[in-house]
């Protein structure tokens, strides 16, 4: 089959000359197209263009550029992506001239590609709102990097994205996913203070990339860790990243109450002295790190540019062990929830592309339970991340929902009578159909 051919890219143990300075001309793994119109095809090739594979959908276009983005995406140049997350892809398409750093004023100019749900505002809208889930597909395994190329696609050609690009209905968003070829396994943080973050390629190499003037301890309410797994990397852009330490939210995101997000965050020290983040200096939630020599690290390939993307697991040593394990579940603000955090570290994946299976193959559900009360019923299992699920009753559609990043999903008020065959169907984004799963008997007593 043509989607079951693969792109692999060839990971060296050696560093190269100049990697430090990539700014995303490597190697292409893949590469997106967005049609910005209502149903407009999410998609993804795997060879240069040539045919393509529909990941999802879009819900609502884009209509006008956001005049007033995030100070960070000031720190990398228009026509980029200035930001991969679970939870959004921001591209930047201007800049006011106005100095990030040192200035109240935010510089940059941003489009922004959303996950289902995230967005109740209305149009005119800077968001493209997508029906893909948080957490999956283009916000995690089909994910750009911070500061892959973005252009328009204009019959057959491919052209940059004009500075202040307005978007209009019907325009083709293509992003070529490009990485360096000589990748690191790993991304170490020594955390202490003077302690060193290496790019390592094997037990034996490793490189220094930044110091660290600020060691983590904490974890705090960032929102959008409740799209992450725990123990992950929830964001990506010119001035962070972000790593969630809690769990995948099981409910609607718009109810999710800031008590249920946990993660920490690492900063740059140039962007920790903006206006906003003055603060980060006295918290416990932000690791700050600083440059090794007189070069800045804001929108700067290896951290903040060019090598990490959503989703990428994240791992500890704590106290005296040298075991690596998972980063403890810490929900809201716990400001000692790391305290003995002795390093931790970024595992980046051999960069090989291979479609995964549920952009391949029809969706399944893996398991179902329910409980019935007051001839209600709630319904919850798992299945693949990402995925719509329908409930049905007696051969009728009676609700639906979605499954979240790790796969949960949970129905509830689901009326049922005195005898129910009950089962579930599972629809991905692209609108591929699973098959309907075995129907379970439920049988309510008569009052």
């Amino acid at each position: 089959m043509k989607y079951l051919t693969f792109i692999t890219v060839v990971i060296f143990t050696v560093l190269s000359v100049g990697t430090l300075s990539y700014a995303g001309e490597g190697s292409e793994l893949f590469r997106l197209r967005v049609v910005n119109d209502y149903s407009g095809p999410v998609e993804v090739s795997l060879d240069g263009g040539s045919s393509w594979m529909m990941l999802g959908k879009v819900d609502r276009p884009a209509l006008i550029f956001n005049p007033d983005a995030f100070r960070a995406s000031g720190y990398i140049e228009n026509g980029t992506v200035a930001a991969t997350a679970v939870n959004a892809i921001h591209i930047k398409v201007g800049d006011s001239g106005a100095d990030p750093v040192n200035t109240s004023e935010k510089s940059g100019r941003t489009i922004s590609i959303m996950p289902r749900g995230t967005d109740q505002s209305k149009e005119p809208n800077s968001r493209i709102l997508t029906n893909i889930e948080g957490g999956t597909l283009i916000f995690k395994e089909w994910s750009p990097f911070v500061g892959n190329k973005v252009l328009l696609e204009k019959g057959d050609e491919l052209i940059q994205i004009p500075d202040d690009y307005t978007p209009s209905i019907g325009d083709r968003i293509v992003i070529p996913v490009t990485a360096p070829e000589s990748a690191p396994r790993e991304i170490l943080f020594e955390n202490r203070l003077d302690g060193n973050v290496y790019l390592c390629y094997s037990d034996a190499e490793r490189e220094p990339v930044a110091k660290v003037l600020r060691p983590v301890k904490g974890t705090g309410r960032f929102g959008g860790t409740l799209f992450a797994l725990p123990s992950s990397v929830r964001a990506n852009h010119p001035g962070v990243i972000d790593i969630s330490t809690s769990n995948v939210f099981s409910g609607e995101y718009s109810e999710a109450p800031l008590e249920e997000a946990g993660g920490f965050q690492i900063i740059p020290s140039r962007h920790a002295n903006t206006p906003e983040l003055k603060g980060v200096w006295t918290s416990t939630q932000w690791m700050i790190v600083g440059p090794i020599d007189e070069n800045f690290l804001e929108g700067a390939y290896p951290l903040f540019r060019g090598l990490i993307r959503p989703g990428y697991y994240v791992d500890g040593k704590f106290g005296d062990s040298d075991a690596w394990v998972k980063l403890p579940i810490s929900k809201g603000l716990n400001n000692y929830a790391l305290s003995n955090l002795r390093e931790f570290r970024i595992v980046l994946p051999p960069l090989e592309i291979v479609p995964p299976e549920e952009t391949v193959n029809p969706p399944e559900i893996s398991s179902i339970k329910i409980n019935i009360q007051d001839k209600t019923a709630e319904i919850e299992g798992t299945a693949n991340p990402g995925v719509k699920v329908q409930i049905i009753v007696n051969d009728k559609i009676m609700g639906e929902c979605y499954s979240k990043a790790d796969g949960f999903f949970s129905a509830k008020n689901i009326p049922v009578h005195n005898r129910n065959l009950i089962t579930c169907k599972a629809i991905d984004p692209a609108g591929r159909e699973g098959r309907i799963g075995k129907r379970i008997s439920v049988v309510i007593p008569e009052d």
